[in-house]
């Protein structure tokens, strides 16, 4: 049911242009947010801070973040171990869960680092299945709908904003009247993480309670990065090869593990577009990178898997420094669809938020102009969970919940 799902997305954005008149319907005063003001559905709009220490035990140093959300990480949890078993079927789902039961050490061994002993220390400290824990964990690579800009102001300096979309898309038409149901879900467990390694700062990133990975990132004075899923008929396949197929693809990885594994191992924007560039991934995506000089910035755009060893190979790497200097526009903007032809009928945030950024211009382009930007809609949409703006150069890092409650706003 999956795969017929995404191949008719995929129809539908190759076939027509949206044929709607395209607005921007930015009104300039979205920022600051009001931080005491909740959200329409009670959750804080601030976001709280945690820290990791990476000199812990990988088993121990979730704990006192997970912990105290266990009852938010279950809810959620719940919702999308639902949803997995509608959009994959009852007998197909249950089946995989019943491997991974049976070899969650395996599996949890496969991953990067030390993450995998992450995952069983979650598992511990919420009392929740760490096959349970271990999917939610590879979750993001399938719904996980955003809108990542990169910019550069007059000055030269280099800013990265964010909206994380997350949630059931209505075109699933699962007979369910509450498609935003993972969304309400997933805010009130969204936290501001700061990793520490040997007594210092490494890097910043905003997540959601119990997940390992990394999907919104920045290391001050280094670079920043963040990840939006590419949506099309083979979103699936190197993700279930990878459960199905153990020791076939061991040497690829889920793109949010290889992004925190940047953090960890690399200290510039260059390496760290270099490794990110030749990496081969589990699945398809849009790796959004940038760092402090002018011109950088970079949307990686990983494959889809379509044969055994041609898993997350960079098929399109499309560079701010060749944009400003081939167009002179001065920003990239990447959804969930390949930045040529047209945006598909059914989800058109890309050319309204590039009409917003040409009327923002350069000398607007900063925490104020970018987050105005990402609370128009339709880039602010019904499953939109967080906006995280990052100025590297400053190590500048701000959060926050976010919901669009307009009588008139879009599903996505």
């Amino acid at each position: 049911m999956l795969r017929l799902f995404l191949a008719s997305l995929v129809l539908l954005a190759a076939g027509a242009a949206s044929g709607k008149n395209v607005t921007c319907n930015m009104d300039g005063k979205a920022y600051p947010p009001n931080w005491d003001e909740p959200l329409p559905d009670g959750t804080a709009r601030n976001i709280t801070w945690e820290t990791v220490n990476l000199d812990e035990p990988a088993t121990t140093r979730w704990a006192k973040i997970v912990a105290p959300r266990a009852e938010g990480i279950r809810n959620m949890t719940g919702v999308v171990m639902a949803t997995l078993s509608k959009l994959l079927g009852a007998e197909k789902f249950n089946a995989t869960l019943a491997k991974l039961d049976a070899n969650i050490e395996k599996y949890t061994s496969r991953m990067p680092h030390d993450f995998g002993a992450e995952v069983l220390g979650i598992a511990a400290a919420t009392d929740i299945e760490p096959s349970v824990i271990f999917v939610y964990n590879i979750f993001y690579t399938i719904l996980g709908a955003c809108t990542s800009i990169v910019g550069q102001d007059s000055a030269g300096s280099i800013w990265h904003a964010r909206n994380l979309d997350f949630g059931l898309w209505p075109a699933i038409a699962l007979k369910d009247d509450n498609f935003w149901k993972l969304t309400l879900a997933l805010r009130p467990i969204i936290v501001n993480v700061q990793f520490t390694r040997g007594g210092s700062p490494l890097f910043k990133s905003t997540t959601f309670g119990g997940f390992v990975g990394v999907h919104t990132a920045m290391m001050p004075g280094k670079f920043a990065l963040s990840i939006d899923t590419k949506f099309d008929g083979n979103l699936d396949l190197g993700l279930l090869r990878w459960i199905e197929e153990p020791g076939l693809l061991d040497k690829d990885v889920d793109v949010t593990w290889f992004a925190r594994t940047l953090f960890q191992d690399y200290d510039g924007y260059a390496p760290a577009l270099d490794a990110l560039n030749r990496t081969k991934m589990i699945g398809p995506g849009y790796v959004i990178l940038s760092g402090v000089r002018p011109g950088e910035g970079a949307v990686v755009t990983k494959g889809a898997a379509k044969e055994l060893g041609k898993d997350g190979e960079t098929i399109d790497l499309w560079s701010l420094s060749d944009e400003i200097a081939q167009n002179g526009t001065y920003f990239l903007l990447q959804t969930n669809y390949d930045r040529t032809g047209p945006a598909p009928p059914f989800d058109d945030r890309r050319d309204p938020g590039v009409l917003c950024m040409e009327q923002l211009g350069q000398a607007g382009t900063n925490f104020n102009g970018l987050f105005n930007v990402l609370s128009a809609m339709p880039n602010l949409n019904r499953l939109t969970t967080f906006s995280t703006l990052m100025h590297t150069e400053t190590a500048d890092f701000e959060a926050y919940r976010q919901q669009c409650d307009h009588p008139l706003c879009p599903l996505f």
